[in-house]
């Protein structure tokens, strides 16, 4: 989603808080930390017409409200009643993945999704939001599985060593040439640390990376 964070409206955002909050108390609350607005240094104070708090520890959570009743429920609302085939949807604060069996449901449950995220203020970010063939059967379409990259890693149509269908991961590209980056100015900016603590440290960076 495109400055999903900026942009969503706040009075959309109060209609979904109410079908779960009577309490005009809490209400009155929330509303006022998302007009706390923002002052830089010098100026006066300017007021938030829409959006969440930036910074605020709240955001992420008024953001999940929104994005649950803007994308996911109705996600499973339109595919229940339009699609034609399998449909699903992963998604991760304001980037998603949405899955389909046929191109037909993706291409009309985007247009459906573009009217239905305005009202609420938002929209797609054009430059991030592709249509990627995916998946063990995708050469039947026409063409290779392609890959896509989400939350980190890349995701991969391959398969096990005996043949059998499996969704493969790694680190994606763009993260890996960052991490290497950083790796390799800590271990200039410690080369005189002694060996065994290098070694320590290190194993630990890399345990991390393993688990994640």
């Amino acid at each position: 989603l495109k400055a999903c964070f900026d942009r969503i409206d706040h009075t959309a955002l109060m209609d979904v808080i109410q079908k779960r909050i009577a309490d005009k108390r809490l209400l009155n609350l929330i509303q006022k930390w998302l007009t706390v607005g923002y002052r830089e240094e010098g100026q006066k104070r300017q007021k938030q017409k829409r959006g969440t708090p930036q910074g605020a520890i709240i955001s992420p959570l008024l953001a999940n409200i929104v994005l649950n009743e803007a994308m996911d429920s109705y996600v499973r609302h339109w595919r229940k009643r339009h699609a034609r085939g399998e449909v699903y949807i992963v998604r991760y604060a304001d980037d998603a993945i949405l899955s389909f069996e046929h191109k037909a449901d993706a291409d009309a449950l985007r247009t459906a999704l573009e009217e239905q995220l305005q009202r609420y203020g938002l929209e797609l970010n054009e430059a991030k939001t592709h249509l990627r063939r995916f998946g063990r059967n995708s050469s039947r379409g026409g063409g290779r599985s392609e890959t896509f990259d989400f939350l980190g890693l890349t995701h991969i149509a391959g398969k096990d060593r005996r043949g059998r269908y499996l969704v493969k991961r790694k680190t994606a590209r763009k993260k890996m040439r960052r991490s290497l980056e950083l790796m390799r100015l800590w271990c200039r900016k410690h080369r005189h640390e002694p060996l065994a603590w290098q070694w320590k440290e290190l194993s630990a960076k890399l345990r991390g990376h393993y688990a994640y």
